[in-house]
C-alpha cells in the first residue's frame, strides 16, 4: 500500500467537512441509480473491478494523524460492493434510499459503496453512494460512462493520463510555486478589500429550500449575454447577486464561486473530487445597469477561477477573513448545461408555476447556497439556513427573479436601482 498527500480537492472537502456538524455528512454523499439492462451481476462486478483498478481514488482510504491527512491507495477496495437479489423495484429504491443515508467514517472507510441488484430475466441496477472526498458531479458522470462502455466495450489497459497521487504531487512541487503564490495572492486581494464585512452565525438545525422553474430564461439570458459580451453563467450570476443585495440591502458581500478545475486534459478524466471554491468580492451600484453588473461579475468570475486550484491551509487564516467565520455565507454554483440548445425547445405545459418552497437536502456549507441545476426546464434554487434566511425573504428572491427576467426581455440594460425594486 502507497501513502500520499492529498490532492487541493481532497483536502477542501476534509476541512470543510471538519466545519460541518458530523449529522449533516451524508448531505455531502452523491448518489446515482442506473439499470443495465441485459447485463449479469457477474459481468457488473468485472466492470466495476476494471474501474477500480483503473482510478486509485476508488481503492482510496484516508488518515488522519495530528491534523495531518493522508491517502492510502490499496490493491483493492474490499467490502466496497455487494450484490443483492431483488424481488421488485420497489425492494430496489428502498435499497438506495438505505445506501444513500448510511454515513461513511471518512478513516477506514474507502468513501463509496455499491449495491449491484440483480432481478429475474438479467434485469440488474447498480446504485453508488459516494462521499464528495472521492468525487464531485464531473467524476461521477465520467464514471458511470465509463462503466457503461466496460460493459459494452471492456478496455483494461485504459488508464487516466495522471494518477492521483501523482497530482497531488505535481499541485505541491517547485513546478507548481507560481500558481500556488498567485493563489494565495488572490486571496490576500479579495480580504484586504472584502474581508470583515460578514459575519455567519452557528448553524440552524432547519435548511430550506426554495426553487423556481425560469422557462423563459434561455432567450433573455441569451439577448443580455449578447449585449454585455458575458456568459450565461455570468448573466446568471448577476441576477443572484442583484437578489441578494435587493432583499438584504447591502451593496458589498462576498459570493463563494464552485470552480470545477478541470481546465487541464490531463485532469478531466481523473475520479477524484476536483471541486474547491473560491470567493469573488461583490459591490453593487445602484446607478449602474444591468449590463455593467454583468460584465464585472463575469471579470470577477474570471480572476477567481484562474486561481480556483489552491492548497486550503496555505489560506486559512486569509479564509477566516474573507468569510467573518468558520462558513460561507454565499455559495454559488452554476451545473446547468449550455442553455442556447434550449433556445427553441418547447416548454411543456404547467411549468410556470410559483416557487416552491420544502426541505433541503444540500450540505450546510454555506448561509445561502444558489445553485443553477441540471435539468430539463431551466430553474433557480436556493437552499439555506433558516435561522439565517426567513422563508418570506427566500420567496421574495425567487419571485423577484422572475420580475427582473421579464424587464430584461423589454430592456436589457435597465438599471440596478429600478430592478431592485422588483423584489
Amino acid at each position: 500500500m502507497e501513502s500520499n498527500q492529498l490532492t487541493f480537492g481532497q483536502l477542501s472537502v476534509w476541512r470543510n467537512l471538519m466545519t460541518l456538524p458530523r449529522r449533516t455528512w451524508t448531505s455531502t454523499i452523491l448518489s446515482s441509480l442506473t439499470e443495465l439492462p441485459g447485463c449479469t451481476s457477474g459481468d457488473v462486478m468485472t466492470a466495476l473491478g476494471a474501474l477500480c483498478q483503473r482510478h486509485e481514488g476508488l481503492r482510496t482510504s484516508f488518515v488522519e494523524t495530528a491534523g495531518a491527512v493522508e491517502q492510502v491507495v490499496h490493491p483493492n477496495p474490499d467490502g466496497a460492493v455487494e450484490i443483492i437479489a431483488v424481488d421488485g423495484y420497489d425492494d430496489v429504491e428502498r435499497l438506495t434510499r438505505e445506501l444513500r443515508s448510511t454515513p461513511f467514517t471518512l478513516t477506514g472507510d474507502f468513501g463509496w459503496r455499491a449495491y449491484v441488484m440483480r432481478m429475474a430475466r438479467r434485469r440488474t441496477y447498480v446504485a453508488l453512494a459516494m462521499q464528495h472526498i472521492i468525487v464531485d458531479r464531473w467524476a461521477l458522470q465520467i464514471l458511470l460512462e465509463e462503466l457503461r462502455n466496460e460493459l459494452t466495450s471492456p478496455s483494461p489497459n485504459l488508464r487516466p493520463d495522471l494518477p492521483l497521487s501523482g497530482l497531488a504531487r505535481q499541485q505541491r512541487s517547485a513546478e507548481w510555486s507560481r500558481q500556488r503564490a498567485q493563489a494565495k495572492s488572490y486571496w490576500q486581494r479579495v480580504a484586504d478589500e472584502f474581508g470583515g464585512i460578514t459575519a455567519t452565525g452557528r448553524y440552524g438545525d432547519r435548511r430550506v429550500r426554495g426553487s423556481i422553474d425560469l422557462p423563459s430564461a434561455p432567450a433573455v439570458v441569451s439577448e443580455v449575454s449578447r449585449v454585455c459580451g458575458a456568459s450565461a453563467q455570468s448573466v446568471m450570476l448577476a441576477l443572484v447577486a442583484l437578489g441578494i443585495h435587493a432583499s438584504d440591502g447591502r451593496d458589498q458581500f462576498v459570493i463563494h464561486l464552485i470552480a470545477a478545475n478541470r481546465y487541464r486534459p490531463t485532469w478531466r478524466g481523473l475520479i477524484t473530487s476536483m471541486a474547491q471554491s473560491i470567493p469573488i468580492g461583490v459591490t453593487i451600484d445602484p446607478g449602474s445597469t444591468f449590463v455593467d453588473l454583468a460584465r464585472t461579475m463575469s471579470l470577477r468570475s474570471l480572476q477567481g477561477l484562474r486561481n480556483g486550484c489552491y492548497d486550503v491551509d496555505e489560506v486559512a487564516e486569509l479564509a477566516v477573513r474573507v468569510s467573518g467565520g468558520r462558513r460561507w455565507e454565499y455559495v454559488y454554483n452554476h451545473l446547468a448545461a449550455p442553455w442556447s440548445d434550449m433556445n427553441g425547445a418547447v416548454v411543456p405545459s404547467g411549468v410556470r408555476a410559483g416557487p416552491v418552497i420544502g426541505p433541503s437536502s444540500r450540505p450546510s456549507i454555506a448561509d445561502m447556497y444558489c445553485i443553477v441545476p441540471r435539468s430539463e426546464i431551466p430553474a433557480l434554487e436556493f437552499h439555506v439556513d433558516a435561522s439565517r434566511c426567513s422563508d418570506k425573504r427566500l420567496r421574495r428572491m425567487l419571485v423577484g427573479s422572475t420580475q427582473v427576467l421579464r424587464a430584461l426581455a423589454k430592456h436589457p440594460s435597465m438599471h440596478v436601482g429600478e430592478l431592485s425594486d422588483l423584489y
